[in-house]
Formats: structure tokens, C-alpha cells, sequence
């Protein structure tokens, strides 16, 4: 797929791919024998276990492989407790 096909969003703790696949091209006079893969319009929603920061959110396509990379906000982050010996 191209890229440029594919939306992505992150609204609150819930990130949404959605976009196209077009059905290829077949030459006149042949005929599908099988077909594995679908195309036309998808979209898919997973809930993430966090809040995403909007404006934190990179995505990649390397060899056909899709990589998103979801940051979180600072205050929302676990932070470390520093014990305090007396």
C-alpha cells in the first residue's frame, strides 16, 4: 500500500487506522483463480492502555511494514519516589 492511502489518528487513549486498497490490475481475458487479499476501504480502532499525546505520535513505513510510535504525556509518565532515610 501506499502510505499516502492510509489515515491515522489518535483521539484520547484510542488510535484509528483507516484508509484504502485498491483492487489490482488484471489484464484483459484473465481471471482470478484465487484471491487472498482483499481490497477496498478498512478501518480499525484499538484502545490503547494510555493517554497518547496527540502530538506525540511518529509513524513509518519501512519494506511494507507500518510502525507507529505513541508517546505519552510528561505528567502522565510513572515517575520514580525517592525513599528518604531519616
Amino acid at each position: 500500500m501506499d502510505p499516502a492511502d492510509i489515515d491515522i489518528s489518535v483521539k484520547e487513549n484510542v488510535l484509528t487506522l483507516s484508509g484504502e486498497r485498491k483492487a489490482p490490475e488484471i489484464p484483459e481475458g484473465a481471471r482470478w483463480h484465487r484471491n487472498e487479499r482483499g481490497f477496498g476501504k478498512f478501518a480499525r480502532s484499538v484502545r490503547l492502555p494510555f493517554v497518547a499525546a496527540e502530538d506525540k505520535v511518529e509513524a513509518r513505513m519501512t519494506n511494507g511494514v507500518l510502525r507507529i510510535v505513541i508517546g505519552r504525556p510528561e505528567e502522565d509518565k510513572p515517575r520514580r519516589i525517592e525513599i528518604k532515610a531519616a
